[in-house]
């Protein structure tokens, strides 16, 4: 119980687990895939890590979305953002003035969007010519689920 002995307070809704994310377009080969949430009542929390020791050139051109989350995104929902990070930026090629790169969530779905962006700049799409080999990223947000 949160606040309170009564039934309004009561935390029923607590889960904690694994995923699995992936690229949603290409055959890319995997060296990490790890994946860890936390639901509570409809809000989940994830954190992970994807490591591709060889993205396939084919999809240069696709926008990097990352799927496998736990739960379906909310469709009452904008979406939700979060921060992707690496600890060596050779391994992903920013755009021209971007210098930070994050996602957001596909509504309705259970996808990631990653962006790249910059201080004064829009904000666009990450692209898989941007990812080079060995390219290991570090990300964390929260979301509503449906």
């Amino acid at each position: 119980y949160l606040g309170g002995t009564g039934a309004a307070n009561h935390l029923d809704d607590y889960e904690t687990g694994t995923w699995t994310p992936s690229f949603t377009v290409g055959t890319h080969t995997y060296t990490t895939q790890l994946g860890n949430y936390v639901k509570v009542g409809d809000i989940v929390y994830i954190t992970g890590q994807l490591k591709v020791s060889v993205v396939d050139s084919s999809v240069d051109a696709s926008t990097v979305t990352i799927q496998g989350l736990p739960f379906t995104v909310s469709s009452t929902n904008t979406g939700m953002y979060g921060q992707i990070s690496t600890h060596d930026h050779s391994y992903i090629t920013y755009p021209t003035g971007r210098t930070s790169i994050g996602f957001y969530t596909q509504i309705g779905n259970t996808r990631l969007i990653c962006l790249a962006a910059g201080d004064n700049v829009v904000a666009n799409s990450l692209t898989y010519a941007n990812w080079n080999d060995n390219g290991v990223i570090y990300f964390s947000g929260c979301y509503i689920a449906a």
